[in-house]
Order: C-alpha cells, then structure tokens, then sequence
C-alpha cells in the first residue's frame, strides 16, 4: 500500500478488510497504511454508494471520537526519551455508507515519516487504531495545534463523508536539557574532560586555588546546592539566582572537593548538573 503526500494532507488509500476488496470490488491493498494516514478504510456492509457520489444536504454526519493523546514534553539529550509511537484509537458512531479513504490533514507537518509504513487494525466496535509519532522538533518552543480526520468518498478526496469532531488536537512541548558552564576568576572554564559544559547526569570538574572567584551558570531555573566534600574548604557565596552562583574559595586545613548541584526547577526534569572545583 502506498500514500503520497499532497501538500499539507497526507492520502491514505484503502485499506482493505477480509469481507471485501477495496473500492467496492477492485483489487485491495494490504494490511498497513503509511504515516501520516490515520485509521483503515472499511468498504460499507452490503454495498452502498459509489466512492464518487457527493454528499447530500440530508446525509446524517458521522461522529468522531477519539482515545489517546499526541500530548508530549520532550527533553533533548541522551538522558531522556524523544517522541514515541502513540496509539491512536478513532471511533465512529456509524458505519459509512459506502466506501471510505480516511485522510488526515497534518498542516504543521508534525508526524514524523522516518518510520515508514504502519498497522491500522479494525475493532469489532468499528473502531479503528493505529500507532502515530511525533517527530522531533530542533527548534525549541511549544507546538500547538490539530490533526484533522476526513472520511472521503474517492483516492482523490474529491466527495466526503459529513463529520463531527474529527479534529484531534495535539500539545507538544521539546526543551533543552539542564546545561551548565563555569568561570573562574572572569574566564572561561574548560574541565579536565576537555568540555566547556555539562548537562545532566555529568560533572565539570577544574582545579581553583584559594581566593578565586567561581560562577557557575545553568540555562534554565535550577535549585543549587553547595557541598564541601571531604574538605573545610568552601565556596562562600556572594551572588544567587535560579540561573547563577557565585563566590569566593575559602581556605581549610582540609583541601578536599567542592561541588556545586544545580537540581532543575522543572521536576519533569528528572536528573542533576555539577561543577567539582579542586584544590591545587
């Protein structure tokens, strides 16, 4: 089976079942629709209309509903899962009355094409599934919006079934992961790794002799927490915000580590960033 796409509307032919061939007795397609397509075509029961015929004034729209969300807030990263499949359920309060090629109008192009053709599977309910997937957005920001549902009557989507609801409404949030970056004395800091930032789960680690000034800086909202470890040295803050700290390195008997937690605001964030600032 095959669908190409139409400028914003992605064109899912039909989708034939085992009581009939597709088109009101042509030869049928098999049993997968391609992304970007929403829910398997069903010829109507017993016959019916032509896929050509036009809608009439009194045909009885059909009703639309569905179950599950294309909902998501998506952090960039390794640490983190990118959008997943999603199942996608369509329910009909009636059963067209010929046959039908499902066609979804994706304007903003948000389902991703990279996986190919995928399974629509009929329910004995007449309700139809299949497994949807955002695709990843580069740009960061929050993207809102709808996937429209049409039944057509033909391929070419030139006569349509009346429908009721069939607009499924996505909210889509990608953000980047916790990133923080050093200064000491005014200057730049690159670790021991050789990074000049670290994001969550890694640690930015540099040597600072007593009486340096350090700042640590996070790129979005975090809760910081500053331990001496094995150490009586310590960071005496002077400076504080939710995307900054800074201070002065206080001498000790001890010359042990210095760590430096930045714990996201955000608890849909679910791991920390640190600096380790050593002694000479």
């Amino acid at each position: 089976m095959s669908m190409k796409r139409r400028g914003p509307w992605a064109l899912l032919t039909c989708l034939a079942l085992s009581i009939s061939a597709c088109g009101g007795g042509g030869g049928g397609g098999g049993g997968g629709f391609p992304l970007g397509g929403t829910f398997g075509a069903t010829p109507a029961a017993g016959g019916g209309t032509t896929p050509t015929d036009s809608s009439t004034p009194s045909e009885e729209p059909i009703s639309i509903s569905f179950e599950g969300s294309l909902d998501g807030f998506f952090i960039e990263g390794n640490n983190y899962l990118g959008p997943t499949p999603t199942l996608i359920t369509a329910k009909l309060n009636r059963e067209p009355t010929g046959t039908v090629y499902p066609v979804i109008v994706d304007s903003a192009q948000i389902l991703d094409p990279k996986w190919g053709p995928v399974t629509a599977t009929r329910g004995a309910d007449g309700s139809y599934s299949a497994l949807l997937t955002p695709k990843y957005q580069t740009t960061k920001g929050k993207y809102e919006g709808k996937l429209q549902l049409k039944l057509c009557k033909d391929p070419l989507c030139a006569a349509e079934y009346p429908v009721v609801g069939g607009a499924l409404p996505y909210k889509l949030e990608f953000v980047s992961d916790v990133t923080l970056t050093a200064k000491l004395n005014g200057a730049g800091v690159t670790g021991y790794n050789g990074f000049t930032s670290v994001t969550s789960g890694q640690t930015l680690q540099f040597v600072a002799g007593d009486g340096a000034t350090v700042e640590v800086q996070s790129n979005i909202p975090v809760t910081w927490r500053v331990v001496s470890s094995g150490s009586t040295r310590a960071l005496s803050v002077s400076s504080q915000t939710d995307t900054r700290v800074a201070g002065v390195i206080v001498p000790g008997p001890l010359g042990g580590g210095i760590d430096v937690y930045a714990t996201p605001v955000d608890s849909r964030y679910k791991y920390y960033s640190s600096v380790m600032i050593l002694p000479q």
